[in-house]
This record gives C-alpha cells, structure tokens and sequence, in this order.
C-alpha cells in the first residue's frame, strides 16, 4: 500500500511490522461522513427510490410471493460467492440441495450463503443490524467449508491484507486495521447504524457498506457479508418488504469498478462517487429484477389457469424446488405418493420439467422455463 496514493485520505495510517515487513494499516474515519449533495446525486437517489419502490409494489401485491424469494435468494447466492472466486452455479446449487451431490468443492460454501441469508431475514425479528448479528452470520457462512478454519464467528486476531494471489503485503493495495482496533471500529459503524435518521436509507447503505469493507473484520468472508447486510438493511429500514433485491450481481458485471470505487473513498474520501455508482445499482438491479418478477408471476398465473389438484401443488412448489427428486416434493407436499408421482410425471409430459435421468444420487428433475428466468 502506497501512502502517495492516498492524496485525500478518508482516515489515517498506523505502522505496523507484519511478518517482518514494516508498512502501514489504514485506519477509516468514524462515521458519519460529511456528504456535499448537488443535483446529480439528489436526481440519483430519487431514480434509485422510485426503481426500488416499484419493484416493492409490484411484490407486495402478489397473491404469493413466495414463489420469487427462493429463486432471487439463490441467485444472491452463486453471485456474491462468485465474486470472490467461487466455481457453483444455480444449477450446482438446486442438485445438492435435492441429492446431496457436490458438483464442484465450492457448491457447500454457496449453500452456506443461502442459510447465512435465511438466518439474517430472521434475526431481523428480534435484532437491529448489529456486531451479534454479523457474527452469527459469519459463523453460518464458513461452517464445514474450506475457510472454516479461518475463525468462523470471531474476528480476526492477527493482520491482514488485500493483494493479488501470491503477493506479500509489500504489494497490498490495501491494508486494514489493525486487529487492536476493530472493535472501537465496529463500534462506531453499528451506532451509526442503530441511530442515524438524518441520511436517506440507500445512502446510508452505501455508507454502512464501504466502512465494514474499509474495517476488514474477518480473516476470510469480508465481502460476502458486507454485501448481504446490504439487504437485511433495505428490509430494517422498510425499503422492501421481502428479500427480492440483492446488489452482487450488479458488483459482480462491474467487479474492477466495485473494488475500485471502494478504494477511491479511502484515498481521496470521495463518498460522492462511491454513492452514485451505488444508487445506480440500485435502480439498474430494482428494473431487472421487476421484470424478472413479472416473468415469474406469468408462468405462475399460466399454471393457475392450467392446473389444478395435486398438480398445481407440484407446479407451485417448483419456484421453491426448481431441482428436486421424486421423495422430496413427496415430503413437501399433503398427499399420496402416487398422486404426488402422476402430478409429476404429468408436468414432464408437458415440457414444465425435464429429467437428466439416473445417478448414483438417484433421479431428479428440473424446472426449466422457471431456471430460465432465473439465471438469464
């Protein structure tokens, strides 16, 4: 990490000695942070809000919205994991989920991100967004995956640092704290949190994401957190009613301007182009992911009209298991096997799902107009 670079620093620097290196750690300001507003950035907000509102308005008026959330939740899932390296997509993700079968080594890590998320919609009933909450979230995160020996629930105790793969500090483009000052840190980003009503909510966001990316508390996991808090805060503070919004996908299309607009706040505390590119993001992903919605709802209102029965009970569990095997949606669902099983057989006649055919994890189907949709 190059001190020259940080022209404007949003903080200051400490000297350390790591692994007999002896360069410095950046210490990111408390928060809040002053915010010069001009049009552009009160038009970019308004466009965010209006996009998100929409988005919320057309979910909350659903008869049910449960057929959005598993695909919207899981697609959150592949994408924020993949943003750090991960090799699992969506399909990887519904098999194991149905079978058990682990297709690459990294589709467990991903499963852990769905459970990571699950938890933190219900730890919302009872908890504001907070230091417990993010450990608890992280100790779901890396539970029996490669990191878990990286302190899973616990924040870190010895330094780290963000360089390419195979270079030492000397190279880091950044070096956060200190592990002695983290909680001081946290302390002031969960305040800030918890008691701040003067910042609109998706500033507030994009403030609360940079300084738990900026603070590093994690020896692994960093990123998958900060981007899930992200939504748990969009549902605290009654920006959305479910889960169906996440901004991975929009970090990962434009992963080198993420990572690079995050820099740019601690070299040269320019907040205001971090949070345009934020709100941005906001209303780009607010738009797909209404029509994304719309396109569910269509195949989940064709279904009404065309099926009924157990059928239709199938048909409806497939936005909840789009990957499943025969005695699982048997499990899901009150009625008899063989009524469960003619349902099925019933929708693949039909083209709704496909069967790949036997494995040693035995036979599974897919939903495919519905995957379709869901990793276009």
């Amino acid at each position: 990490m190059i001190k020259d670079d940080f022209k404007n620093p949003n903080g200051r620097f400490v000297g350390i000695t790591y692994e007999k290196v002896r360069t410095y750690a950046f210490i990111p300001k408390f928060l809040p942070p002053k915010i010069k507003w001009d049009n552009e950035l009160v038009n970019k907000l308004a466009d965010a809000q209006k996009s998100l509102a929409e988005l919320n308005g057309f979910v909350t008026s659903l008869p049910n919205r449960q057929i959005l959330l598993t695909s919207f939740i899981s697609t959150e899932a592949i994408l924020s994991s993949q943003i750090e390296g991960t090799q699992a997509t969506i399909e990887d993700l519904g098999l194991f989920q149905a079978t058990g079968e682990e297709r690459t080594e990294d589709v467990r890590e991903v499963s852990n991100h769905v459970d990571a998320l699950y938890h933190g919609f219900k730890s919302l009933e009872k908890l504001p967004i907070c230091i417990r909450m993010v450990k608890e979230l992280h100790s779901i995160l890396l539970k029996d995956v490669r990191g878990e020996n990286r302190m899973p629930g616990e924040f870190r105790r010895t330094q780290v640092y963000i360089a390419s793969p195979g270079q030492t500090i000397k190279y880091a483009s950044f070096i956060p704290p200190p592990p002695r000052m983290l909680l001081e840190l946290l302390g002031n980003w969960e305040k800030f949190i918890q008691n701040n009503t003067k910042i609109p909510s998706l500033v507030l966001a994009a403030i609360m994401h940079y300084q738990f990316e900026a603070i590093h508390p994690f020896l692994d996991g960093n990123g998958r957190i900060g981007r899930l808090l992200i939504m748990l805060l969009l549902l605290k503070q009654k920006l959305l009613d479910e889960p169906v919004l996440y901004l991975s996908a929009y970090f990962a299309s434009h992963r080198q301007q993420y990572y690079d607009q995050l820099l740019n706040v601690s070299q040269n505390s320019d907040w205001r182009s971090w949070i345009l590119f934020f709100l941005d993001g906001i209303r780009q992903l607010s738009q797909e992911a209404l029509v994304k919605a719309r396109k569910l709802f269509d195949i989940y209102d064709g279904y009404i009209h065309k099926y009924s029965g157990v059928t239709f009970q199938v048909a409806e569990m497939l936005f909840k298991k789009p990957i499943f095997t025969r005695t699982q949606m048997a499990n899901l669902i009150s009625a008899s096997r063989p009524m469960i099983y003619y349902a099925i057989k019933r929708l693949e006649e039909s083209g709704v799902i496909v069967s790949p055919g036997k494995s040693k994890y035995g036979q599974h189907y897919y939903a495919q107009e519905i995957l379709e949709i869901v990793i276009e």
